[in-house]
C-alpha cells in the first residue's frame, strides 16, 4: 500500500506548483532512451488514454539493453511537455504495462498526474513528470516482454470526470534507463 493517498499526492503537487517548485526527478531527461511514443502529442480525454511505446532499436535491442543489468537497474517513464488550457479538475492515474482495453479494477497505478503547474496562470511552463517502473519492466521481461504491454495508460481517477475544455496534453512519453 502506498504511504500517501492519491488525494494527498495531488494536493502535494498543487502545493509544489503554487510555490513554483519543480520536480527534481525531471533530471531523468538526460538518461538513455529505451522507448518512446511515436504519435507525437497525446491529448487526454474523458476516457482512459493508452500510449504505446516503440522500443529504440526494436524489442530485441530493448531486451539486450535490460538483460545483465545489476540490482542498480532503474527504469522510468518520463512524461514531457505537459500543457493544459485550464485546470482539468481531476488527478489522473498513470499505469504501465496494462494490456489494451479498459483499465482493470485491480490495476495498481505507478503514480498520479496533475496539471496544476502548467494550466493558467502558468501556461508557458514546460513541465515533466517521472515515474519509476523498474519492477513492472522486470515483470514484463520475465514474461518475454510482450510487445502489447509496452504502454502507458492514463485515466482520470475513480469517479472523476475531467473538464473537456481543459485540453490537457503530453508532448512525449519516454521510457528511460538510469
Amino acid at each position: 500500500m502506498a504511504p500517501f493517498s492519491r488525494r494527498t499526492a495531488g494536493l502535494f503537487g498543487l502545493l509544489c506548483a503554487a510555490l513554483g517548485l519543480s520536480d527534481h526527478r525531471a533530471r531523468a531527461a538526460t538518461f538513455p532512451l529505451l522507448a518512446t511514443n511515436a504519435g507525437g502529442t497525446v491529448a487526454l480525454g474523458p476516457a482512459s488514454t493508452r500510449i504505446a511505446l516503440i522500443p529504440d532499436g526494436g524489442s530485441d535491442v530493448l531486451r539486450q539493453r535490460l538483460a545483465g543489468r545489476g540490482p542498480d537497474l532503474k527504469v522510468q517513464i518520463v512524461l514531457r511537455d505537459l500543457h493544459a488550457a485550464a485546470q482539468p479538475g481531476v488527478v489522473y492515474d498513470v499505469y504501465f504495462g496494462l494490456p489494451p482495453g479498459p483499465v482493470p479494477a485491480c490495476s495498481e497505478a505507478v503514480g498520479v498526474l496533475n496539471f496544476f503547474a502548467v494550466a493558467p496562470p502558468n501556461p508557458g511552463r514546460s513541465v515533466s513528470r517521472v515515474y519509476d517502473v523498474t519492477d513492472r519492466v522486470l515483470a514484463l521481461l520475465s514474461r518475454g516482454l510482450p510487445a502489447d504491454r509496452l504502454a502507458v495508460t492514463i485515466a482520470a481517477g475513480s469517479g472523476q470526470t475531467p473538464d473537456t475544455a481543459a485540453n490537457p496534453t503530453i508532448g512525449t512519453v519516454d521510457l528511460v534507463i538510469e
